[in-house]
């Protein structure tokens, strides 16, 4: 409860501090901050203009998309039906946006269901989590904090194409199944010793 909220509060305040000394003491810090909401930047508008491709792509393609990695090839002809110059060809720089428009609707939801299911899934086990099993809560909510990050920089990047990032996030869902298997022997094993 109080320690946690405490906690919780402590590093959000370090958090603050250190980003507001960066953005004072670090130019390239601050450009980049800077970069994220301006609309004159130039990878943003590339963002956007795959987006925009992409989004048609699904507009077509509903059901099924274009096919895993066909919308990188397709990009520059989906740039002419649209009217949009000078747009780079490549991935949809946002997980989303390339589900739908590789895998359309179906692929989409199995992504939303899978992504969910582990993302819950690991808040179900932090809250089963004994107080005094620190080490299984420490990992538990860095596999917390590692699916939150994957998820928010797939906003702007499609990193689960990336497969550094692909394969740590299912090394997290590995310890997320293995301490949820190890709980329940536990739970209903009462000669076993606690995970």
């Amino acid at each position: 409860g109080m320690v946690n909220r405490r906690h919780l509060i402590t590093i959000l305040c370090l958090i603050g501090v250190v980003g507001t000394i960066l953005y004072n003491t670090d130019q390239t810090f601050r450009d980049r901050a800077h970069s994220i909401f301006s609309e004159d930047y130039r990878s943003n508008e590339e963002r956007e203009k795959l987006w925009e491709a992409n989004i048609e792509m699904f507009r077509e393609h509903p059901l099924i998309g274009v096919g895993v990695v066909q919308n990188e090839p397709l990009s520059n002809s989906y740039y002419e039906k649209l009217g949009i110059t000078g747009g780079m060809a490549g991935h949809a720089h946002n997980n989303y946006f390339e589900f739908l428009a590789t895998t359309g609707l179906i692929g989409f939801l199995c992504y939303l269901f899978i992504m969910g299911f582990f993302l819950i899934k690991s808040f179900r086990l932090y809250k089963a989590l004994p107080k005094e099993d620190l080490w299984s809560r420490v990992i538990v909510l860095a596999a917390i904090g590692a699916q939150v990050t994957f998820h928010l920089g797939g906003f702007t990047q499609s990193n689960f194409n990336d497969f550094k990032v692909q394969h740590q996030l299912f090394f997290w869902f590995a310890i997320i199944l293995f301490l949820s298997h190890s709980l329940k022997i536990q739970i209903t094993n009462k000669s076993l010793k606690p995970v």
